[in-house]
Order: C-alpha cells, then structure tokens, then sequence
C-alpha cells in the first residue's frame, strides 16, 4: 500500500523547512487527499476480514 504525492512544490528548498508554513497548503488538493483518505479508512474499518499482510519471517 503506498499512496502517491502529487509532485507540486515537492521537491523544492522550502519542503520540511521553517518556510514550509501553511500558506503553502493547496486546498483542494488537501480537500481531495482528506477525502480519499476518509474514504480508505472507512472501507477498511468495515471489512470483514483483516487486510493481507506479508507473513513474518
């Protein structure tokens, strides 16, 4: 499972510094994310089995 970031001002000077502030925040995009996140959470909570795991070693 691996949820993907967008690459919109990912990579630049200001990522996890003092000036990533939340000004910066795109808020549909928060908006989008929040939702498929509720989303997964929801879908997972509901299963009735849990989620397939790689068996430890």
């Amino acid at each position: 499972m691996n949820f993907i970031q967008d690459e919109i001002e990912y990579e630049t000077r200001t990522h996890h510094t003092n000036q990533d502030v939340l000004d910066r925040i795109q808020p549909d995009d928060l908006k989008q994310a929040a939702a498929i996140l509720t989303y997964f959470v929801y879908q997972t909570a509901m299963r009735n089995e849990k989620l397939p795991r790689k068996p430890m070693k």
